[in-house]
């Protein structure tokens, strides 16, 4: 962003103070070549740091697409020179460019924030709670109070889950391990996964999907379907 800021003041003086453009033709060859490489550049590490999802990797990688579009900017740029011998083409391609940049910065610092404030990437939740909806267990009653923090390419996922509350202890486990391993499967074993088990109460028996619950106290009525409204509520779901 200070880098985009730098740039306009720049431009902006070059063009009160209009001066001739040298050597345009090794200018266009040279932007070609560095244009294309910090092209390649940026796709790779923009690679990379998708896959650990690193924000600074990111950010690295959106630096040198914009270096990237700079280039064409600046190729443009020479070649309206070159027909027309307006100089101030050069600084106006300058500001429209800077103005680029700063915004790029605003994004990625917009995103950092988001990370050092631990706000809701809504996105992730409902890719999460559409992989519960769609591997969904009976004697998975409820999920509520979930929470997600990202650590690099890990994620931190705390929830509650209520339970049948006549499960042993070994039941009760082996299903936390299914939701855990479930969870894993679909985000390559990089989830540390914090289940909170909550004995099923009688109000949990409308929405209870066990068919042959020993110890009903009120009939089914009706199944709840998660979302990335309720499923983030501290507060356990009933009719």
């Amino acid at each position: 962003t200070l880098a985009g800021i730098l740039i306009s003041y720049e431009a902006v003086y070059n063009i009160i103070n209009q001066h001739a453009v040298n050597e345009i033709n090794f200018g266009i060859y040279l932007t070609i070549v560095s244009g294309g490489i910090v092209t390649i550049l940026g796709w790779y590490v923009g690679k990379i740091g998708k896959k650990h999802n690193s924000l600074t990797l990111k950010a690295e990688s959106k630096h040198f697409y914009s270096d990237g579009i700079t280039s064409v900017g600046i190729i443009f740029g020479l070649l309206l020179i070159q027909l027309t011998g307006f100089y101030w083409i050069d600084s106006l391609l300058a500001i429209v460019y800077s103005c680029y940049i700063i915004y790029t910065g605003y994004k990625l610092m917009i995103e950092a924030l988001d990370g050092l404030l631990d706000r809701i990437d809504y996105q992730l939740v409902q890719q999460i709670v559409t992989i519960f909806s769609e591997n969904r267990s009976a004697q998975w009653i409820d999920i509520h109070n979930m929470r997600i923090q990202k650590f690099g390419d890990s994620l931190h996922v705390d929830c509650h889950v209520t339970l049948p509350y006549y499960n042993s202890l070994e039941s009760t486990h082996e299903e936390m391990e299914k939701i855990d391993t479930l969870l894993n499967l679909y985000f390559e074993n990089k989830v540390e996964f914090f289940i909170h088990p909550d004995p099923c109460k009688p109000v949990s028996c409308s929405i209870c999907q066990i068919s042959e619950c020993p110890v009903r106290k009120h009939p089914f009525m009706q199944r709840v379907n998660w979302s990335t409204e309720n499923i983030l509520l501290n507060k356990a779901h009933q009719i």
